[in-house]
């Protein structure tokens, strides 16, 4: 089972919450993977630099601690 967060750019804030609730209603035979959304370079490209600076640098780095 994949939850694919697509509203939410980088790793959602209350992500441990998330876990937390579906280990406790998924069965133990069923895998769980998350898949995340990050800013593609087109979205990059269209940003002006104000707001590239609202972003942290997670959302265009996803390999980098928060």
């Amino acid at each position: 089972m994949t939850i694919r967060f697509v509203d939410t750019v980088g790793l959602p804030p209350n992500l441990d919450d998330i876990k937390d609730a579906l280990n406790a209603i998924v069965p133990a035979h069923l895998a769980v993977s998350y898949s995340f959304r990050y800013l593609t370079v087109n979205e990059v490209n269209g940003l002006t630099i104000n707001q590239m600076q609202s972003h942290p640098l997670t959302d265009f780095a996803p390999f980098l601690d928060a």
